[in-house]
């Protein structure tokens, strides 16, 4: 038995994604409408996070950052039950972070490993998903045959705190994706061309192609934006991370900084949480069309 704590859309993908592939699946989040979906598909919901992890060897814990993390991991029930329990981070965290909080855990007698998923949610339910894991030697094979179940490319990368480095190294390259697509989105918009011909140049063409385009831009063109995926807050605040770890490798930032701003700006004019597409409505907004 597996627990999984933390049923948004990354959490309930990951506990689907296990169902189907025959495991037998314990689900906990706070707000407990969020869990009935994978009660149908066969989990048992726990009424507390303590519950699960009793209930279970080990838990993928998928929140959205170290503090909400580490709260719920070293709440007094919480850790009183990490005893001789795996535990696997999905958060986005820093290196820093991630090994205090290993620390931490292993002081309450579990131990925490940590995974840098790659792909979004789909692709995870479907068993097509993409991580990178770090443990310790102990759990590598553990995590790594585990994660097998949701996809084939399951990488190790070694001690924990890897994982966060290999997370904050693609997404140097991530960050650029949204806002690509976007620009390239509101200039045709603005010069009138027909939104066909920007679909197969950048999701069917292998010399121009943007991962991502394929969702980016319908919801662009239709100006309805997901609320179950990867939101613009979240991008913001990883974001942040990401200019920060930059900055401390002696990177260049200011291209972060602007790509960041445009994204606060989205937020601002209430796109918080909307798919990262919504970054569209800031640069298109800012279109005169053609002079």
């Amino acid at each position: 038995m597996i627990a999984v704590l933390g049923t948004g859309s990354m959490g309930a993908a990951i506990a689907e994604g296990l169902i189907t592939s025959g495991h037998a699946v314990t689900v906990y989040n706070r707000t407990r409408e969020k869990t009935v979906p994978l009660e149908k598909l066969g989990a048992r919901v726990a009424e507390s996070s303590a519950g699960a992890l009793h209930a279970c060897e080990s838990a993928i814990i998928v929140l959205p950052d170290a503090t909400s993390t580490r709260e719920l991991l070293l709440e007094p029930s919480t850790a009183a039950a990490l005893d001789g329990k795996r535990v696997l981070n999905v958060a986005h965290t820093s290196a820093a972070e991630i090994v205090e909080l290993a620390e931490d855990v292993r002081g309450h007698g579990g131990r925490l490993a940590e995974v840098n998923v790659t792909v979004y949610p789909e692709p995870v339910r479907s068993h097509s998903g993409h991580f990178n894991v770090a443990a310790d030697d102990e759990d590598a094979e553990y995590w790594t045959v585990l994660l097998g179940a949701l996809g084939e490319h399951v990488h190790f990368v070694g001690p924990v705190g890897n994982a966060s480095h290999a997370e904050f190294a693609l997404w140097l390259s991530y960050m650029f994706n949204p806002v690509a697509v976007a620009y390239s989105a509101a200039a045709f918009k603005a010069l009138g061309l027909p939104h066909e011909a920007l679909i197969s140049a950048l999701t069917d063409n292998p010399t121009l192609r943007v991962t991502g385009a394929e969702s980016y831009i319908p919801q662009m063109i239709s100006r309805a934006y997901a609320t179950d995926t990867f939101s613009v807050d979240n991008f913001a605040h990883s974001a942040g991370l990401v200019m920060r770890d930059a900055g401390q490798l002696g990177l260049p930032t200011s291209p972060f900084a602007d790509i960041l701003e445009l994204f606060l700006a989205a937020s601002r004019r209430g796109h918080g949480g909307d798919d990262v597409s919504a970054v569209f409505e800031v640069i298109a907004g800012s279109s005169s069309g053609p002079r």
